[in-house]
């Protein structure tokens, strides 16, 4: 994969980390649908646009977040963390 790729999915998956240690989940960062689900309602989907701050993000970053974090679980999944 390229080398951006891995950057801009690695900075996303820290941020879902970081935010799993904030809520104090049970299993820490395994990704669960669930988790998954809040993570992108609560903390990307009402994110500002960085160009023009009148708008919310778009389709576009909150894919890139859900490919991130389904990256992080075939990682996980690759460990036996299920």
């Amino acid at each position: 994969r390229p080398h951006n790729t891995n950057t801009q999915y690695v900075k996303k998956q820290k941020e879902f980390s970081h935010w799993c240690c904030q809520n104090a989940y049970l299993d820490g960062d395994t990704v669960t649908a669930a988790k998954m689900h809040r993570f992108l309602k609560e903390e990307v989907c009402e994110r500002k646009n960085r160009k023009d701050a009148s708008k919310t993000i778009g389709w576009f970053t909150l894919s890139a977040y859900s490919s991130a974090i389904v990256d992080l679980y075939m990682q996980q999944k690759g460990k036996n963390m299920e």
